[in-house]
């Protein structure tokens, strides 16, 4: 609270966490959009993004796409990951702005340059089908191998059942199901019938 009183936005930031989980003062969701407010107006990306999901899911403020998308962006332009795959997934599906497939490669890519296992595999799945892009099964691979490799279980599944069909990488069936069971084992409903 001393370093906010002085301006420090992150630490303005992280009020708004501790009254939206109560952490050390009551929660309070009013208090806790007020202190975002707050950080995302100074520039600060985490509260940038926040406030766009509060806009987005009409969470304290009146649900706002197109409001969602101001912040979203802000927080996306200063490189942060969640911002930059929920732009793109707005471009994706023509939520809040026109419909851009381009833009939404352009994001998520970058999304998933940065290491999101969410945004790598949304972008082996545009490769696979050739949505925004060239369709190219290796690059697809390649990405969801990123993602997997981080435990993420839609793309254990998913390159698993590339191993399986042989797309982007040679059939190997050992490797189909050691990836299809690693998602299974992780709670995947998919994996776990495809498994089955």
């Amino acid at each position: 609270r001393k370093a906010a009183a002085q301006g420090y936005r992150g630490a303005v930031y992280d009020m708004g966490v501790a009254y939206a989980h109560g952490r050390g003062v009551p929660r309070d969701a009013a208090q806790a959009l007020a202190w975002s407010r707050k950080a995302a107006e100074q520039g600060y990306p985490d509260a940038e993004y926040e406030l766009g999901v509060a806009y987005y899911k009409g969470d304290g403020v009146p649900k706002d796409a197109s409001q969602a998308l101001v912040w979203w962006r802000k927080a996306a332009e200063q490189g942060h990951s969640d911002a930059e795959y929920e732009l793109g997934v707005a471009y994706d599906k023509g939520d809040g702005v026109p419909k851009d497939d381009v833009q939404a490669v352009e994001w998520i890519r970058k999304a998933a340059e940065r290491g999101s296992p969410l945004a790598q595999t949304w972008l082996g799945d545009a490769y696979s089908l050739g949505n925004g892009i060239s369709k190219d099964d290796a690059q697809a691979v390649v990405w969801w191998r990123k993602a997997a490799d981080q435990g993420f279980p839609d793309a254990e599944y998913l390159l698993g059942v590339a191993y399986a069909e042989g797309d982007g990488v040679s059939k190997d069936a050992a490797q189909a199901i050691a990836w299809v069971r690693k998602a299974a084992d992780e709670g995947s409903a998919e994996a776990q019938t495809w498994l089955g």
